[in-house]
C-alpha cells in the first residue's frame, strides 16, 4: 500500500487523483489526512501549500508515502520541459508550484512528491481515458471548463461548442453512470498510461514522476 498526501482544488479532483494513481502505482492508495479546509480552487491551492508542505515537513520521511499538489492549466502558458536541469517559465503553473515548492522545503523534499497541471482541467485527462477515438489528443480538446462561460466566449466567440465539463457530463449520461465519481472510476478502468502519456503530454509528465518515486532517496526533491 502507498500512503498519499494530495492538496488539488477539490474533493473530486482528490478522488480523481487516488484512482489514477492506484493504477500507476499497481497498488491500493490510502490517501494521508491533512486539516485543511477542503475546495475553493486555484486560490486555495496555492493559499494552503505552505501549511500543506509544513506539515509534511514536520512529520518527515515515512516509509511508502508521497504527495501530490495539482492544479488545472486553465488556458495558462504551457512549458513542455520540466526537468531539474531546465530553467523555470515564467507564468507557467507547474513551474510556478515547483518554485513554491523548493521555496518551502529548502532542505530537501522530505519524501518524493509529484505536480499534476492537467491540460486544461482534469476532466480532459477523464475524456482522454474514456474514449481515444472520438478524443484522441490533449491538444485538440476544448479549452474551457463550460460552453456558457464568459471565458468560453471570449475563446470561441459568440456560441461555443461544448467545452470539457460540457463532454464530460455527456459522456457520462451516454454511459449511464449515475455520478460523477461513477464515471471516473470508469474512466480510470480504461486507462493505458501508456497510450494515454503518448496522447496528453501533461499526463506523460506527471506518470513520469510518479515512476521515481521508488526510484530515488526520498529526499531528493525535484520535479
Amino acid at each position: 500500500m502507498a500512503h498519499v498526501y494530495i492538496l488539488s482544488e477539490d474533493d473530486f479532483d482528490d478522488e480523481v487523483y487516488l484512482y489514477v494513481l492506484e493504477a500507476l502505482l499497481g497498488t491500493r492508495v490510502d490517501p494521508v489526512a491533512v486539516r485543511l479546509r477542503r475546495g475553493g480552487g486555484i486560490g486555495e491551492v496555492r493559499k494552503k501549500l505552505p501549511l500543506f508542505l509544513q506539515h509534511i515537513r514536520r512529520t518527515g520521511h515515512v516509509d511508502d508515502t508521497y504527495f501530490v499538489v495539482a492544479i488545472d492549466n486553465d488556458r495558462a502558458p504551457q512549458h513542455s520541459a520540466h526537468e531539474p536541469t531546465v530553467p523555470r517559465a515564467a507564468g507557467c503553473r507547474h513551474c510556478d508550484l515547483d518554485g513554491a515548492i523548493h521555496a518551502a522545503t529548502p532542505d530537501g523534499w522530505p519524501i518524493p512528491g509529484a505536480i499534476a497541471v492537467p491540460v486544461q482541467m482534469m476532466e480532459a485527462w477523464l475524456l482522454l481515458m474514456i474514449d481515444p477515438a472520438r478524443y484522441p489528443q490533449e491538444a485538440t480538446l476544448p479549452q474551457c471548463g463550460w460552453r456558457d462561460q464568459p471565458v468560453a466566449r471570449s475563446v470561441y466567440g459568440a456560441d461555443p461548442p461544448p467545452q470539457l465539463k460540457d463532454l464530460t457530463e455527456m459522456e457520462q449520461r451516454e454511459a449511464g453512470l449515475a455520478t460523477k465519481s461513477d464515471f471516473a472510476v470508469e474512466c480510470v478502468l480504461r486507462l493505458d498510461a501508456t497510450d494515454l502519456a503518448q496522447r496528453s503530454p501533461s499526463f506523460a509528465h506527471f506518470q513520469r514522476q510518479v515512476s521515481r518515486w521508488s526510484a530515488r532517496p526520498p529526499d531528493e526533491g525535484g520535479s
